[in-house]
């Protein structure tokens, strides 16, 4: 049958190598043991033995039960050794026994209570268990290089399932934080991500060490790149699309969906059943909205207290090759006015044709006739997670006429009447 191996390095309280430390091995219930050097073959050794410089003690005995003894300047440690289990062998080179010299040893024994030893041994502050009336499992009291609590109110708590509290008990989430959190360094990041092992297809937060922002970024696409924000009751208030949308009371693009949309084409959609926009200017009279065209404002609307004027550029330093209309009343004559029914709910109006009107007015009339337009659409509403599906088709790009730019041509037609009334009442 193949002996064991028992071996451990034995060290003074400084953490050396004992040098001539007594080894001695006796059989329990029994004398003493006899032991070997190899595992099979030889002669026993000497029982007891001394270790060498390296400290190690190391023998090789049959099946049984054994006591090991080291004792080194007035200092015993016992060691109790079953080698009866389905190990065969018992190496243990990575333990060590530990011989105090005597000096030290006194000073052990000579410590009032156990905190006094754990001094001498230096364990520092026994670290005391409690349960709180949450079921927590609470630490406290102790000093280590790692995880301190030097306060005298509760710092850490685990739970017993483990969840963790800073500062107060844990609550529901997995880490509960009851102070303030700081988050240092060049560029911090925090991430949220499913796995929180993995930074890949992340949303983060983060600090712009290099311009002072704050960067909230979602790499996603589609639905998934949403970031969307809830109030208290728990209904979605507002959100930006991965196209770089901005949504607020809505959650699509469709167009008769109360709220209001600011796309990242620059087009602003304002939607609800009244009034969707109010200017106010304080105090002074003057403009309350510019009209620009390329960088240059071409129109604007100003208020007084008590009246609102629709403005056009018209500057006579912006204008040239300046010359009266001619066949005004020919023009005039050419216009045809018509009384109408709007399809949508039959009213009547007296008006023009827009493509008629365009001919006589050339600036008066917007788009062409019979135009057409790409139009995008709500193929799918959202459903709370997912965004709407849209798609495009095409529909009727009406046109539309600016009457004011008639009053010009009306006024040089009645001049021309205006004259031959005169000349032919001077006649």
């Amino acid at each position: 049958m193949a002996r064991a191996i028992w071996q451990k390095t034995v060290t003074d309280n400084t953490g050396a190598p004992s040098n001539g430390a007594q080894v001695t091995v006796t059989i329990q219930g029994g004398g003493a043991a006899t032991i070997f050097s190899a595992q099979s073959g030889g002669s026993a050794r000497s029982n007891p033995f001394t270790t060498g410089s390296d400290g190690i003690a190391r023998f090789y005995a049959e099946r049984g039960y054994y006591n090991v003894s080291i004792f080194k300047a007035g200092s015993t440690v016992n060691f109790p050794w079953n080698n009866l289990g389905d190990k065969n062998l018992f190496d243990d080179l990575a333990n060590t026994a530990f011989v105090a010299s005597t000096a030290f040893a006194q000073t052990l024994l000579d410590d009032a209570n156990a905190a006094a030893a754990r001094n001498t041994l230096g364990l520092g502050t026994a670290a005391v268990k409690s349960v709180n009336n949450m079921g927590d499992i609470v630490v406290a009291g102790f000093t280590s290089t790692g995880i301190d609590d030097n306060a005298n109110a509760t710092s850490i708590t685990i739970s017993p399932n483990g969840k963790v509290g800073i500062g107060g008990g844990a609550g529901v989430a997995a880490l509960s934080v009851q102070k303030d959190i700081s988050v240092g360094g060049t560029n911090p990041i925090i991430f949220l991500s499913e796995d929180a092992t993995s930074t890949a297809t992340p949303t983060y937060i983060q600090r712009n060490s290099t311009t002072g922002h704050m960067d909230i970024y979602n790499d996603g696409t589609g639905s998934n790149g949403v970031i969307k924000f809830f109030t208290g009751d728990g209904s979605e208030k507002a959100r930006i699309t991965a196209d770089g949308d901005l949504l607020i009371g809505k959650n699509n693009s469709n167009f008769n969906q109360k709220g209001i949309l600011l796309t990242n084409l620059g087009v602003s959609n304002f939607t609800r059943a009244g009034n969707t926009v109010s200017l106010n200017r304080l105090l002074t009279n003057g403009t309350i909205q510019d009209f620009h065209k390329d960088g240059g404002v071409v129109g604007s609307i100003s208020v007084t207290s008590s009246a609102t004027s629709y403005n056009t550029s018209s500057d006579y330093r912006l204008k040239e090759d300046v010359k009266p209309i001619a066949n005004a009343s020919e023009k005039l004559l050419s216009l045809n006015p018509v009384d109408v029914a709007w399809k949508i709910d039959g009213t009547r109006t007296n008006t023009f044709l827009a493509h008629e009107y365009g001919e006589v007015v050339t600036d008066g009339a917007t788009g062409v006739k019979d135009g057409m337009r790409t139009e995008t659409y709500e193929i799918t509403p959202a459903d709370g997670e997912n965004e709407a599906i849209m798609g495009e088709r095409e529909v009727p790009d009406y046109q539309g006429i600016d009457l004011s730019k008639a009053v010009p041509l009306l006024t040089a037609a009645l001049q021309d009447a205006l004259k031959r009334i005169a000349i032919l009442e001077g006649a």
